[in-house]
């Protein structure tokens, strides 16, 4: 498309002397050259926008998922394991204080 428009518009800018048929063949094709690029940027900003929106999107959507769902499953399997761990602690205490009270008694 640029290129069916490039190649007359420097023929016609080529030329010393252009008719007026010519002259306005010229700034239609100049005029398009323009809107063309224009557009271009617009299409750029376009594309930019929607996919910085759906990263967005996404992003949220995502951290909602996590922040509903699997948060609060690891909260609860973390209070497990510190339960776990506290019972552990708890249980090699005792069984501590009863292998001393045990050794103290076989002496």
């Amino acid at each position: 498309m640029a290129f069916e428009r490039y190649i007359p518009i420097e023929v016609l800018k080529a030329k010393d002397v252009l008719s007026a048929d010519e002259s306005r063949k010229l700034y239609i094709l100049q005029q398009q050259q323009l809107i063309s690029s224009s557009d271009k940027d617009f299409e750029l900003g376009t594309y930019l926008f929607l996919f910085f929106s759906f990263g967005i999107f996404f992003t949220t959507y995502g951290f909602y998922q996590w922040h509903t769902k699997i948060q609060p499953r690891q909260d609860i399997l973390l209070d497990l394991q510190l339960r776990k761990a506290e019972y552990d602690l708890n249980n090699l205490s005792s069984s501590s204080k009863k292998n001393a009270n045990h050794l103290r008694r076989v002496r």
